[in-house]
């Protein structure tokens, strides 16, 4: 207590429900006021709003009521007279003894209880701890640590309730969204407040913990939670990636030491595209016979999943014989920012923050954004760019989601133009192609694979194949083949594939193809250059 004055009339109490606009018996609590200090205490007893006489201070007592109600309504009242006298006694004696003002509440509380053999409510935030920390609770480190200072946040705010503790029956969504509420507060005397990004991945957190409790907090209580929909992000999301160019650029940094091992298992995970964690456990995997791919299982997830080894991969994991040195994460992400500004990676970059609640945009170097994850989104975004299909790049960085996945992609609209750019110039050129109709061979096993192929997936029906898709398929081999072959042995491949053939002995030169689906042929013909 402070050492201000304290009057008589000025230390209070009064009756006021937990919850009173349901429609379901809610707490009871004795609100007491000392000095400008307000706690809660609880009472033992319900009632059911519909019931409680606010200005009266009691459960409402009339002959409209059933006997069951009258009878619980009695009860309460009863309990509720029995507290007034004991807060009565506690008011005379805090009266002549002032001295122990700063005791007030601590002395109230023997008062109100006295006599009584009260249960003592189990603490949630020390059960939610036990929970975290529990050999049983199958989450990753990263994710332990965060759900452990997102506790923390929440301790801070039941402190400014005025209760002693957390209790499973204060928590619902009121309660949550009251919580949410206050993260918008300034959180120090400098007027800072927590970005919407913080906030909102706070509120994830917290759901996720509290719903572990579900049987003591109730199932309807843990649905109402988990359909409690935190504060939305508004400000974009930072696009930050590194080139392809950028990565080698890093690579060709002269190095030594700790600095060096830092960079090499960086590049390694733009080259993988694993998260952190993996990388630290990659000395578990197996590497494959032939020495091209590495299979790991993703601490995360427990995901197993197999990655293609690119040559600098295989180069850096060679050069450390398949045991890569492991710093801290705190560690790595410190280096790499004093790495990456050695070697030069100065592109300016717009880095969208919130600033006391308002997003800012800035244009910083890269460097000052390097950090170990940076690797794993560099990865997607550069296989994307380059036209990989996402549900395949997905197989390698065990994402299980397409939402999640997405969190990765950074391909930008101008990426995307570029793909797009090359795409067209490369259907361009396939079309005149086709319309030359020269098929350049280096196997003719392979064309008759391909030709077997297409006539089964439209079932031998030539005359349905379409003109365009079935020039597509042909145009297709024809781009993968490098060297000629004379016609007779064009005519066995095609025999193969059960067509019937039929060549021209003319003069040597280019191998013309022409189809024919009245007569289910796929006829070759060899011209003269000179035509």
């Amino acid at each position: 207590m402070n050492n201000g004055q304290v009057f008589f009339s000025e230390i209070k109490a009064y009756f006021n429900l937990r919850k009173p606009k349901g429609d379901k018996p809610t707490n009871i609590y004795l609100v007491v006021r000392i000095g400008g200090v307000q706690k809660k205490y609880v009472t033992g007893v319900k009632v059911y709003p519909a019931q409680w006489n606010m200005a009266k201070q009691e459960a409402i007592l009339n002959h409209r009521l059933t006997e069951l109600d009258l009878y619980n309504n009695v009860i309460v009242n009863n309990r509720l007279d029995e507290l007034r006298l004991r807060f009565l006694d506690f008011k005379c004696y805090i009266c002549n003894n002032p001295k122990l003002l700063d005791k007030a509440h601590a002395i109230m509380k023997e008062y109100l209880y006295r006599d009584e053999i009260m249960e003592k409510k189990e603490n949630a935030l020390i059960w939610y701890r036990k929970a975290v920390d529990a050999p049983s609770c199958n989450i990753a480190d990263a994710t332990k640590q965060n759900y452990i200072t997102k506790l923390k946040i929440l301790e801070g705010y039941v402190k400014t309730l005025n209760v002693d503790y957390l209790t499973f029956d204060m928590i619902n969504a009121r309660f949550l969204k009251e919580f949410q509420d206050w993260l918008f507060i300034p959180y120090d005397d400098k007027g800072n407040i927590r970005s919407t990004r913080t906030i909102h991945n706070t509120i994830v957190a917290i759901k996720t913990i509290l719903c572990w409790s579900d049987e003591k907090i109730g199932k309807e209580v843990c649905r109402e939670i988990k359909e409690f929909k935190p504060t939305k992000v508004r400000q974009e999301k930072t696009k930050v990636v590194l080139t392809d160019e950028e990565i080698t650029q890093l690579y060709k940094a002269k190095l030594t030491g700790k600095q060096k091992e830092i960079r090499d298992v960086f590049i390694l995970q733009c080259e993988m595209g694993q998260r952190f964690s993996d990388m630290c456990n990659l000395n578990n995997g197996k590497l494959s016979e032939d020495g091209n791919t590495y299979t790991i299982v993703q601490q995360k997830t427990m995901q197993q999943v197999t990655i293609p080894l690119s040559d600098v991969a295989k180069q850096i994991l060679s050069s450390y014989n398949y045991s890569i040195p492991v710093y801290l994460l705190d560690i790595t992400d410190k280096e790499l920012k004093k790495i990456a500004k050695e070697a030069g990676l100065n592109r300016e970059v717009l880095i969208t923050k919130e600033e006391k609640g308002r997003p800012v945009t800035n244009r910083e170097p890269l460097w000052k954004h390097i950090s170990s994850h940076l690797a794993r989104r560099s990865f997607v975004t550069n296989w994307l760019k380059a036209g990989l299909d996402s549900h395949i790049i997905k197989g390698v960085t065990g994402h299980k989601t397409e939402e999640a996945f997405k969190r990765y992609d950074k391909v930008s609209s101008e990426d995307a133009a570029q793909v797009m750019l090359k795409a067209q110039k490369k259907n361009v050129e396939s079309s005149l192609q086709l319309k030359e109709h020269e098929l350049t061979i280096q196997e003719a096993d392979v064309f008759a694979t391909t030709i077997s192929t297409l006539q089964k997936t439209y079932k031998q029906d030539v005359e349905k194949v379409k003109e365009q898709r079935l020039d597509d398929t042909l145009n297709m081999v024809a781009s993968l083949m490098e060297d000629d072959v004379d016609t007779h042995s064009i005519a066995k491949a095609v025999e193969k594939a059960d067509f019937r053939v039929s060549i021209d002995n003319g003069s040597m030169g280019s191998i013309i193809m022409r189809k024919d689906t009245k007569k289910r042929q796929v006829k070759f013909e060899k011209t003269d250059e000179a035509e």
